[in-house]
């Protein structure tokens, strides 16, 4: 067994190589579908229209959203006081990516793994040496978190393609496998398979990205092909692997056995989403078509979401997010956001409560909350000013880039726009409890996570904590 021997041999590598480190907006409308009477909203008999914008183009305007009807909820303008950190330390190398539990920071960079105390930013254990020169990206996700165990796709100084598991409460590594080792072919190399994020649900630990088979006869205009790589959360065993051209932007919920992958980018055809049975290695489940220039079929992190039982994803001209029942792929409900004055409305990537029952709704300069039963608006918080180009500010969230640009604590909404600045706002009214600018961030943005109560903000080689509710 490859994986085996190769999980015997780094893990005794890692832990006798471990080292130390120091410390303009238009006004829309949200609506449902009036189209659909109760029984047709339920059965999922509506098809979106095959039109969209072009695939992964940003917004170029600022749509806003406001209630279409009188009961609708009035939009919330962003303002809030300057938050107070916690704590803030510098390090001697700016980190890569971050992922954090309400105890430990995992904080990776070019040359080695450290592990920071939450609550002090103090060294929780001693560092390792894997290393993750690229970092998380707009296209890719290295780290993940789940039942105390932190997951990271590493390389050591003398080993690349790994995928790792280190326990979250001592910092000692629980396993490792060599990802390279299991592709086809063995020691020869007959395809290339990109790395681009890791998600755990459940018992199980899911490496996703896509491959290129290196025969020369692929095209680079061809379909891109995705694949899905299962392994055992507790030991690093591979369970099962799939792949395919309706295999791309896997999104693997935090429970459950059923993932959603999305087409690649078919020609002159419609689009679609499909369910992944993992409770039966990979086999295909429902799909559900959708129209082919919908942005969510480009490669990279997925741009999809999942709440209490139900997918989301957005359909018609990119203006309309979809329900649908996770098990039978049946829709529950739309919700259509439109610009009155005739600007493309295109929503972002969206991202549920902790608890499942609110999906946030990024729709440019507009966060939408909406009930995740029914898809009724909660709150619109909007944000005011511009952008650090000049533009209008938008929610990171709402430009569709992929990565981390939003993400919920218990009963706090964080979330980063244009600006350079990161919200926090109240889960339950749409309000800003406090707000944290950072005029030196790089190109990319915030460097963050959310562990706990906390969020951790990387800044170059400053590492910030601020308590969600402190102001």
């Amino acid at each position: 067994d490859v994986y085996k021997r190769q999980r015997r041999s780094l893990v005794g590598l890692l832990a006798g190589g471990a080292v130390l480190a120091g410390g303009g907006a238009a006004a829309l409308a949200i609506s449902g579908d009036s189209s659909l009477s109760p029984a047709r909203g339920a059965g999922g008999a509506g098809t979106p229209a095959p039109s969209g914008p072009p695939s992964g183009a940003p917004a170029t305007s600022a749509p806003s959203a406001s209630a279409s009807s009188a009961d609708g909820p009035e939009p919330v303008v962003l303002a809030g006081p300057d938050a107070a950190p916690a704590w803030s330390r510098a390090g001697k190398y700016a980190p890569t990516c971050l992922e954090a539990t309400d105890e430990v920071i995992m904080v990776v960079g070019r040359k080695s793994t450290s592990f920071l105390a939450a609550a002090t930013g103090k060294r929780a254990f001693d560092a390792l040496n894997t290393k993750d020169e690229f970092g998380a990206s707009m296209g890719r996700h290295p780290t993940a978190h789940a039942d105390g165990v932190f997951y990271l796709l590493c390389d050591t100084p003398d080993q690349f393609g790994l995928l790792m598991a280190f326990d979250a409460a001592r910092g000692k590594v629980k396993w490792a496998v060599n990802l390279a080792a299991g592709d086809p072919g063995g020691a020869e190399v007959v395809s290339m398979y990109s790395k681009n994020y890791v998600a755990v649900a459940g018992k199980t630990v899911y490496v996703c990205g896509q491959v290129r088979e290196l025969d020369g006869k692929s095209s680079f205009d061809e379909p891109t092909t995705g694949y899905i790589r299962a392994f055992d959360a507790a030991t690093g065993k591979v369970r099962w692997e799939a792949k395919g051209t309706d295999i791309n932007n896997v999104l693997v919920p935090p429970s459950g056995s059923r993932l959603l992958a999305a087409s690649a980018v078919p020609a002159k055809k419609p689009g679609q989403v499909r369910m992944i049975d993992a409770a039966r290695k990979g086999a295909r489940g429902w799909k559900k078509p959708v129209p082919h220039t919908s942005y969510y079929f480009t490669t990279g992190w997925p741009l999809t979401c999942y709440a209490a039982g139900l997918f989301l994803f957005a359909g018609g001209a990119g203006d309309t997010l979809l329900a649908v029942d996770a098990a039978t792929g049946r829709e529950k409900w739309q919700r259509r956001f439109e610009a009155r004055n005739g600007d493309q409305v295109r929503i972002g990537t969206p991202f549920p409560s902790v608890d499942g029952g609110t999906v946030h709704v990024p729709v440019g300069s507009d966060l939408v909350a909406l009930a995740t039963a029914d898809g009724t608006a909660r709150w619109v918080a909007r944000l005011d000013g511009a952008s650090d180009t000049g533009g209008a500010n938008l929610f990171k969230a709402s430009l569709r880039l992929g990565g981390r640009h939003a993400q919920c604590s218990a009963d706090t909404v964080f979330a980063t726009d244009s600006a350079n600045t990161l919200w926090a706002i109240d889960e339950a009214t749409g309000r800003a409890r406090w707000k944290y600018t950072d005029d030196s961030q790089p190109d990319v943005g915030f460097l963050w996570t959310v562990g706990g109560d906390r969020v951790f903000i990387a800044s170059h080689m400053t590492m910030t904590a601020i308590a969600a509710r402190r102001s």
